[in-house]
């Protein structure tokens, strides 16, 4: 669950309290692969309104300990348009003592399936880059901070830095099959050909590992007894 207070530029602050609900899964369908869907709904208008559900999965593969890439479709619903996300990045890992530098290049293309306008439809891209550094503490904690600018790649249009994403998170884990984050989000707008409002973002997310033997699920509420070091929840964020 996840609440956003969203600023716009009209002269005055106008701010709107909405709540998004995530519930995500995640299988590890080999050693080097792992699958993730998820589910998001937003409510806006002081959490009274419908906004929109997002859908996606995705998939993780990790050529080294380091290297690794990813691909996601993702589908949004709402009252007003139905749009497409595709999205594919590639990610490094930098190993700084006990904690872990990551760096992630991507690129996602949005466009519209329907529109309750049917003169719009304004696919366009943009080129993600973001810089995150994980901590880890104690044995199922793990903190992280990341910056990641928005370059719009919009058709037509000059190319501008759109948004800056700031996330602080921090993820438990229950156990191998429970996992949950709470993360607090800034992103200012850079440029008001793309939006007038900067989101400020106070979020929870419930994630669930799927293991490949049914059997396994008997333990699913079980404490977690292993001393590995925590891993952080996956997040498209």
């Amino acid at each position: 669950m996840c609440w956003l207070l969203t600023t716009a530029a009209h002269g005055q602050n106008d701010v709107d309290f909405s709540t998004w609900y995530w519930l995500q899964f995640k299988y590890k369908a080999s050693k080097n692969l792992n699958l993730n869907a998820q589910f998001q709904s937003r409510f806006n208008h002081n959490s009274n309104d419908f906004d929109k559900s997002n859908f996606f999965l995705s998939g993780e593969y990790k050529f080294t300990n380091h290297l690794s890439a990813e691909l996601l479709t993702q589908y949004t619903t709402s009252y007003t348009n139905n749009q497409y996300t595709f999205y594919t990045g590639i990610n490094y890992r930098f190993n700084i003592g006990f904690m872990q530098l990551n760096y992630r290049s991507s690129i996602q293309t949005k466009k519209n399936h329907f529109s309750a306008d049917f003169n719009y439809n304004n696919p366009y891209s943009e080129w993600r880059n973001r810089l995150r550094l994980n901590i880890p503490y104690h044995q199922d904690w793990v903190f992280s901070i990341s910056t990641e600018p928005y370059l719009n790649l919009e058709k037509n249009k000059s190319t501008y830095f759109s948004r800056i994403r700031n996330i602080a998170q921090v993820s438990y884990n229950f156990n191998e099959f429970q996992t949950m984050s709470v993360f607090y989000l800034v992103e200012p707008t850079l440029n008001a050909s793309y939006s007038n409002q900067n989101n400020f973002v106070l979020g929870f997310t419930y994630q669930i590992s799927i293991p490949k033997k049914v059997a396994k699920l008997k333990h699913f509420f079980d404490v977690k007894k292993d001393k590995k070091q925590s891993k952080e929840i996956y997040n498209y964020l």
